[in-house]
């Protein structure tokens, strides 16, 4: 597992977004995977993480079920073409066949908070091993 996140590492070492709000271009790399995202924050702020960081509602971080934690992977809306930056530090999602669960600050900054759920695309831009 540690090889192919390596390895995914290198093929999207180049930039894919500059900033949490810029669209991932169409020439940019295949994503390392693509479903349904959701949001967590409230109840949680304050709680430790799966990797024993303390949870911040507002950051910008994320649950993922495999990838290690310390995993810089940048989510891309595919509904309204906004990108977030995120640290994976949690585990998770346990509901439905979602790929990622976002910290509420991440989610506000794709602009998902209200309608809870979205379609994206998953890259990974920096792995930690």
């Amino acid at each position: 597992m540690r090889k192919t996140v390596a390895s995914l590492a290198l093929l999207f070492a180049a930039p894919l977004a500059s900033d949490h709000m810029d669209p991932v271009a169409p020439s940019d790399p295949v994503p390392f995977s693509t479903g349904v995202a959701s949001w967590y924050g409230p109840g949680f702020d304050g709680r430790l993480t799966a990797s024993g960081t303390v949870f911040r509602a507002a950051g910008a971080t994320a649950a993922h079920r495999t990838l290690p934690f310390g995993t810089v992977v940048v989510v891309h809306d595919l509904d309204s073409g906004r990108s977030v930056e995120v640290v994976i530090n949690d585990r998770g999602p346990y509901a439905g066949d979602r790929v990622i669960d976002l910290s509420q600050g991440s989610a506000a900054k794709l602009g998902m908070t209200d309608k809870g759920l979205t379609r994206v695309a998953l890259f990974v831009k920096e792995a930690s091993l």
